[in-house]
């Protein structure tokens, strides 16, 4: 998976979510990567421009693929 430049190998990512953080005005959204050698990364659907629901698929989607 290629984020902002940065590749990070499937094998390399123990597993990933989707936070919401609430805010005074609506809710933020991130994908959080958690990573094999337990460093974790928080990165904001902002950045994304889709919804976190169609992120959610995609990204599981080839995370089955991977661990073909």
């Amino acid at each position: 998976m290629t984020i902002r430049g940065i590749f990070n190998a499937w094998g390399a990512i123990l597993e990933t979510a989707i936070m919401r953080q609430p805010k005074a005005r609506g809710v933020d959204r991130f994908l959080v990567i958690f990573k094999r050698d337990g460093s974790v990364e928080k990165l904001d659907l902002f950045l994304f421009g889709i919804s976190d629901r169609k992120l959610a698929a995609v990204v599981e989607y080839y995370k089955a693929q991977a661990r073909r």
